[in-house]
Order: C-alpha cells, then sequence, then structure tokens
C-alpha cells in the first residue's frame, strides 16, 4: 500500500458514513448522542479503522451537525477505549486486542 487513498476508496467510506449517519439520525435527543453513537458505529462497522486519524469536519458533515457537538461527543468514545484524543495528530481510533473488542461489545449488548 502507498499510503495514498484512491477514489474507489473514498466513495466507499462516505457511502459507508452515509448509512451510519441514516441509521443513528433521529434515535437521540442530542447531536452529542448521535455523534457517540456515529462513532461507535463506525468502528465497530470497520468504517474506521484501529489507527485511523477521524475528521472531525467529515463526521460533522455527515451528521449535518456544527463541530460543537461533534467536540463534545468525541469524549464518551474516549472513555469507552474506542479512541485516543491528542492534540496532534487529533482523535485516532485505538488499536485493540481481541479481548478488548470482546468487551466493548458486550457493554454495547448491555446498553
Amino acid at each position: 500500500m502507498t499510503g495514498q487513498t484512491d477514489a474507489g476508496d473514498v466513495a466507499r467510506e462516505a457511502s459507508a458514513l452515509h448509512a451510519i449517519a441514516e441509521s443513528v439520525l433521529g434515535n437521540f435527543r442530542t447531536a452529542e448522542g448521535m455523534t457517540q453513537s456515529f462513532i461507535r458505529e463506525a468502528i465497530m462497522q470497520g468504517t474506521f479503522a484501529p489507527g485511523q486519524r477521524l475528521n472531525m469536519d467529515v463526521i460533522a458533515e455527515s451528521l449535518g451537525v456544527s463541530r460543537t457537538p461533534v467536540r463534545t461527543g468525541r469524549r464518551q468514545p474516549e472513555r469507552e477505549g474506542l479512541v485516543e484524543i491528542n492534540p496532534r495528530p487529533g482523535v485516532i481510533v485505538s488499536v485493540l486486542n481481541t479481548d478488548e473488542i470482546a468487551e466493548i461489545y458486550e457493554l454495547r449488548v448491555l446498553l
């Protein structure tokens, strides 16, 4: 892999993000809650890959919200260990081992 992203990859990710956004829209009272669910679902479905930097503008655009609820909505996935927030390069999807993934899935089922 050359590290470059081709147009097909971008289109597939955009399509997947749109589908996830459609599934979470209207299920939450707050844009923050919607953002949290969106990030979780995109990670669990593999749309956001381990080690991938998340683009907050793309998430905001996908959900039709401003960046503010996206900034606040990323905190819960961080507490759950799904993402790491760093000053640079920003929000990164955590690299999880199999046990951690199973634990997160079990917690989601309980919710």
